[in-house]
């Protein structure tokens, strides 16, 4: 078994700010939560409950405590979340909310209790956390309780790997990619199609990708089924096609270096040189141009 390295995470400063609620009935549990009376929760709590109809529209619940849970989240106060699940509180959606404020003893707690961590938000969304992969410390520390960089929704190939190479500073995709725990299918994700979306350090970023890889002819959500068939309508070509449409110059000799394949033609049956030509990147077509020149030549 792989030995997991502790990471330090910076965790903010945090102070509980008292909110004076409008609802009676939460004002005493949000001082218990200030002052941290977990005693108190359980008869406050009990005498919300009793406060109100047990049904209709009006209907006491203990979910109508929903404010509090952010505000001990704020606080990173596992305990207080512990109290309102033991009578009933679920908190299974605001799992994003304390992974954004590093609350790391709600994270376990969410986690110990049969939070699944790879879940998808939706039929389409990755999981939660996805976002957090340009921070390495929260994210290392997922990924040593089971976060699954390779994660993705039933029918959308988009990984937290994917945000992670369009998004996050090339040292960390190059951290992620070099772990000895193998934590990348560097096949699943499309990421050089997303690294292509990079504000910066796209050629960094594409090479190293490359370098471990990377299905450089491969169209886009071509090892995904219900992506293409989601996705039906868009042209999906491989990366080359994509750094032609949007002019990457750079890109587009980095990928043919690398031996992208420029007679390969899209699921609407274009060339990477069509598009090229099509957005008027005159440079960016006269390279393509001169390489299918040179694919010719080789097949003669």
């Amino acid at each position: 078994m792989t030995k997991t390295t502790a990471v330090a995470i910076p965790v903010p400063q945090r102070r509980f700010l008292y909110k004076n609620y409008k609802d009676e009935h939460m004002t005493l549990p949000s001082m218990a939560l200030g002052s941290n009376r977990l005693d108190l929760v359980d008869d406050l709590v009990s005498k919300y409950l009793a406060s109100g109809p047990a049904t209709g529209l009006s209907r006491r619940s203990v979910q109508l405590l929903l404010p509090l849970v952010h505000d001990a989240i704020h606080v990173d106060n596992s305990a207080f979340i512990a109290k309102l699940m033991q009578r009933g509180f679920e908190v299974k959606h605001f799992f994003r909310e304390a992974v954004e404020k590093h609350a790391l003893r709600c994270l376990t707690l969410f986690l110990e209790t049969g939070y699944d961590i790879n879940q998808p938000e939706c039929d389409m969304k990755p999981p939660v956390w996805t976002r957090t992969t340009v921070d390495s410390p929260i994210t290392f520390w997922l990924i040593a309780r089971g976060a699954n960089l390779n994660a993705h929704a039933p029918y959308h190939i988009f990984t937290p790997m994917s945000f992670a190479a369009q998004y996050a500073q090339a040292g960390l995709v190059h951290a992620y990619l070099t772990d000895p725990r193998g934590l990348v299918d560097i096949g699943t994700g499309d990421l050089l199609q997303y690294a292509l979306d990079r504000k910066a350090d796209v050629l960094p970023v594409l090479s190293m990708l490359l370098d471990h890889g990377a299905p450089i002819n491969e169209g886009l959500f071509a090892r995904h089924l219900a992506s293409q068939n989601m996705f039906f309508f868009m042209p999906r070509g491989p990366p080359l096609h994509k750094a032609a449409e949007k002019g990457q110059l750079d890109a587009v000799r980095l990928l043919l270096d690398r031996h992208a394949d420029v007679t390969i033609r899209d699921t609407k049956g274009k060339t990477a040189l069509f598009y090229a030509e099509k957005e008027g990147h005159r440079e960016v077509a006269e390279v393509l141009r001169q390489a299918m020149e040179a694919a010719k030549v080789q097949h003669l």
